[in-house]
């Protein structure tokens, strides 16, 4: 990976964490849609989500990510704000106003972490609301938490890792 990369890679504050999501085997049946336009935080958030473990949808646009919803139902989606046409806020717009996939929960994975981006994210309906750069612990809990009041029919891993 040249240096650039790598440094966009690390300040994800993801790599090397990914182990400490082992706890969440059983959750092998999640199914969860990344939707952000930097590719290293998607290879950084896919090894965390993956050790959950998780199956891991990418999207690199709003307009995807909302086809990808669609078509594959996932059961959670971790939205960037912050991504070239439709951005993160209008694809929860979307994603709530369209019956097919009105009840798909979803996160906030962003870089603008003022109050007023915060407020606006959580008003329309997002479970949580996450800045960057994000710890891979604190990701899992989110997630977990998260998926589990969509699933709550699923075993429940243990925490504290």
């Amino acid at each position: 990976m040249p240096p650039k990369q790598a440094a966009a890679y690390r300040s994800c504050n993801l790599q090397g964490h990914f182990l400490h999501c082992e706890a969440d085997r059983a959750m092998a049946t999640w199914r969860i849609l990344v939707a952000d336009d930097e590719p290293y935080v998607v290879m950084a958030i896919r090894e965390v989500l993956e050790a959950l473990p998780a199956e891991v949808l990418e999207a690199g646009s709003g307009e995807e990510a909302l086809r990808l919803a669609r078509a594959e139902r996932p059961h959670l989606l971790l939205l960037d704000v912050k991504m070239p046409g439709m951005d993160g806020f209008q694809t929860a717009e979307a994603l709530t106003s369209d019956p097919a996939t009105a009840g798909i929960p979803f996160l906030f994975l962003s870089a603008l972490g003022a109050p007023k981006e915060k407020v606006r994210g959580l008003e329309l309906g997002a479970e949580d609301y996450l800045t960057k750069p994000i710890d891979a612990d604190e990701l899992c809990a989110r997630v977990r938490r998260a998926l589990r009041r969509v699933r709550p029919d699923e075993p429940e891993a243990p925490s504290g890792v």
